[in-house]
């Protein structure tokens, strides 16, 4: 067996062990103790997890390595890829891990949610939002029975707006936060 299946076994192997006991530590009470699952602490998904370990170098976009410097037209491709404006955009979300499941379907699905291009020191962020709520096949040993059907709540952002990154809490004593401007000021200017 060659050096390179063996470590792609023991990567596999981590991976599973890793998402495996981060998910057996979540209590079935979750849901109604900590709220809506999309505000809790979840570990990633194995292919998000996979993607950071072993797809490290390459890009925000999937290329393996970006062109700076090329004239357009250098890489058989004149197409720009237009601006994404600050509105709630349908997204791919994961479930989360229902219950403690140990597997749910589906386990992502798609969702309006708020993003795009922001100014400087804000974010797109919601400022209305409504809970939809989805069936999810769970499979976890329920009693005697196996797989049960839950109901989980998915937040669906409606109308986005830039909000400032900081606040006043980030401000440090002396200082006043500028709405404005996004930013802390000295309370004396």
């Amino acid at each position: 067996m060659s050096l390179t299946v063996l470590q792609a076994i023991v990567l596999i192997t981590l991976c599973v062990i890793h998402i495996f006991a981060d998910r057996t530590e979540i209590a079935d009470d979750s849901l109604a103790r900590d709220g809506p699952i999309e505000q809790q602490h979840v570990s990633p998904s194995l292919e998000t997890w996979f993607n950071k370990a072993y797809l490290s170098n390459r890009g925000p976009l999937g290329q393996k390595e970006m062109k700076c410097g090329a004239s357009r037209g250098d890489y058989g491709n004149d197409e720009e890829l237009p601006e994404v404006k600050c509105s709630a955009h349908e997204t791919v979300v994961s479930v989360g891990n229902p219950y403690g499941a140990i597997s749910y379907e589906p386990s992502y699905v798609k969702v309006k949610r708020c993003i795009g291009k922001a100014l400087p020191r804000t974010r797109c962020a919601p400022v209305k939002h409504r809970y939809r709520y989805r069936n999810v096949k769970v499979q976890k040993f329920i009693g005697d029975k196996q797989v049960a059907t839950c109901v989980v709540p998915i937040r669906e952002d409606l109308r986005c707006q830039f909000t400032c990154i900081k606040s006043q809490r980030d401000c440090k004593s002396g200082e006043i936060f500028d709405s404005s401007r996004c930013a802390c000021k000295s309370k004396s200017g």
